[in-house]
């Protein structure tokens, strides 16, 4: 999940006495020098990063994806579930909790391509259903307030599945509801609303960066990206291929395997993959003075640190068992931010007609 300047200000509010994790000393890690990160100077620093990956991106597509992936994703998953676990995942009530929580560990065995498994074989034919529920659930969760408003919601929700069911929503919620979509279009809309709520000239430069990166990785030639080395087409391969052959088969083309790390066009998606995903995570640990997902126990930040090192060294011993291991990590912190996307979706319409605890929470300090 990333947040630009924005969605958790007044949120965060809301839930100020969970800042502090219990059972340890809170962690400031340089307080004082990242309160000058803030604004302008954070757009600015937002762009640079923006440019970089772009750079790395156009450069040596396939590796900078599996590299980021394996290397900033894990600590990405760790801290953002310890920042969301201390907010109460933005659902107040309990019981919306643990349904939220329950549907993760309902869909886990089927994100991790445990499918076949007895009793889990029975969900595999329903696998997108169940996902397509979970995600309008929370939303109904997050944003219905009465418990007529959300079986309101859950007969609207199913008569949306009804209506919309087939080949393309397959792949939206299939494959890049938890990829592509959470990496880039929810970004999108987090970085929106924060540069909507406290406009400057920089936050005009980074947000037509952040609009221009995506079509540079389709303009500039694939001859300029580097041909993969073997083990990244190896891991690639078990790892995000699917993507690929997906997007082409949505278009009505087939993609092969070779053609994965052939065609011009699988490669301008790469770079495309590789900027959403690597500024995704840099966009998060760039942003400690607005979402302060540094602010934990001294015992909590040992366990992630040591996780973290112990997942980077499963990656480095063989990827394909890190992929599979970490699989699991990864999912769930998607599913778990699904009552903020929604909300950030609130806030992207409504703008300052927002509730006030909405709003306020997309407004970073100045």
């Amino acid at each position: 999940m990333v947040e630009n300047d924005g969605l958790v200000m007044r949120i965060d509010a809301r839930f100020r006495p969970l800042i502090t994790s219990p059972g340890g000393a809170e962690i400031h890690l340089g307080k004082r020098d990242m309160k000058a990160f803030i604004g302008a100077r954070l757009h600015n620093l937002n762009s640079a990063l923006l440019l970089v990956t772009l750079a790395l991106s156009i450069i040596a597509p396939f590796e900078t994806l599996l590299v980021s992936y394996a290397v900033l994703g894990p600590l990405h998953y760790l801290t953002e579930i310890s920042w969301l676990h201390d907010r109460k995942y933005f659902l107040p009530q309990r019981l919306s909790r643990w349904l939220l929580i329950g549907g993760a560990m309902l869909l886990l065995p089927l994100a991790m391509g445990l499918g076949k498994l007895p009793g889990v074989s029975l969900l595999e034919p329903h696998r997108v259903l169940l996902l397509f529920l979970v995600f309008g659930g929370a939303a109904i969760l997050a944003l219905a307030r009465t418990w007529i408003h959300r079986l309101l919601g859950l007969v609207a929700l199913v008569a949306l599945w009804m209506l919309l069911r087939g080949r393309i929503l397959d792949a939206l919620v299939g494959v890049y509801l938890v990829t592509v979509i959470h990496v880039f279009v929810f970004t999108a809309v987090f970085v929106w609303n924060g540069i909507r709520r406290q406009p400057d000239r920089e936050g005009a430069l980074f947000f037509a960066l952040f609009v221009l990166c995506p079509l540079v990785c389709f303009v500039v030639p694939a001859s300029w990206s580097t041909s993969p080395a073997s083990w990244a087409m190896a891991n690639y391969q078990l790892a995000f291929s699917k993507l690929n052959q997906t997007a082409f088969s949505s278009g009505g083309y087939a993609l092969t395997a070779e053609a994965v790390f052939a065609s011009p066009w699988s490669i301008c998606l790469t770079r495309f993959f590789a900027l959403a995903y690597t500024y995704h995570y840099l966009n998060w640990f760039s942003k400690p003075t607005v979402i302060p997902w540094h602010r934990m126990s001294s015992t909590r930040w040992a366990a992630i640190i040591s996780l973290w090192i112990g997942s980077i060294a499963i990656y480095l011993y063989d990827y394909a068992a890190g992929f599979l291991l970490l699989l699991a990590l990864s999912f769930a912190h998607v599913v778990l931010e699904f009552p903020l996307n929604h909300l950030a979706f609130k806030q992207l319409l409504l703008g300052n007609h927002a509730p006030r605890a909405i709003a306020a929470s997309f407004s970073s300090p100045r």
